[in-house]
């Protein structure tokens, strides 16, 4: 596919949104990316990168053959933690040797390299609607932008109609997210979504990919007016 000059949106600036706008820059899209928060950081801690990813990192020519300000892993030794008692080693994989990075590290190293492609950050900018069949990006201020292709790089993303919730998948990532991210459960709407999704998964005995949750969720989840996407 021929991207030169494609006019690209990419939602989200964590390390999978910076990757792609890179990757797309580098090809000669003219790229924007979107990000609510009003600072670029990563939440989280070490990231372990095996040699396949290694071999992403640099054809797009964000590390070189020894990565900055990562360790590369000499193996593992697996330890019992009450009793620190040796259990065993496993040694580093035969297809080449993975490296450690900061996740903050890693994101710098990637948006310094898509700034390099030419790609433009937009923080702290919120979009709140995206139209599927014109490209058109919404942002709440009633602000219209429209794009040849629109990449969601979030996985804060939710899918909903007037009627009700309707995308079961991005339903069960924020329930998954939700177990280890506190800012859920600082959001009260979140919070009652996640609650009911959970019923209504309990109820049913489980639900399998659909584009269609059960009634209970729709008749009980929280509504969020005049909005097709929560980001």
């Amino acid at each position: 596919m021929n991207v030169v000059d494609l006019n690209i949106a990419v939602i989200g600036a964590g390390i999978g949104g910076a990757a792609v706008a890179t990757a797309l820059g580098q090809r000669g899209a003219r790229v924007t990316v979107f990000e609510r928060a009003s600072n670029l950081t990563e939440i989280g801690a070490g990231l372990q990168i095996s040699a396949n990813g290694m071999v992403v990192l640099r054809a797009l020519d964000v590390v070189g053959n020894v990565p900055p300000l990562a360790v590369q892993s000499t193996g593992t030794q697996v330890r019992d933690f009450r009793r620190g008692r040796h259990v065993l080693n496993v040694v580093p994989p035969e297809a080449g040797p993975s490296w450690y990075f900061h996740r903050s590290d890693l994101l710098d190293l990637l948006v310094r390299s898509a700034k390099k492609a030419g790609v433009t950050f937009e923080l702290g900018q919120t979009i709140c609607d995206v139209d599927p069949k014109t490209g058109v990006v919404h942002t709440p201020g009633g602000t219209e932008r429209p794009f040849d292709l629109v990449i969601a790089a979030t996985d804060d993303l939710l899918f909903e109609s007037n009627e009700g919730i309707d995308d079961l998948e991005a339903l069960m990532r924020l329930t998954e997210r939700a177990q280890t991210d506190s800012k859920y459960f600082q959001n009260p709407e979140a919070l009652q979504l996640i609650e009911t999704v959970q019923r209504a998964l309990m109820d049913t005995g489980g639900v399998g990919k659909t584009n269609a949750l059960p009634d209970v969720v729709k008749a009980n989840g929280p509504e969020f007016p005049g909005r097709k996407h929560w980001f």
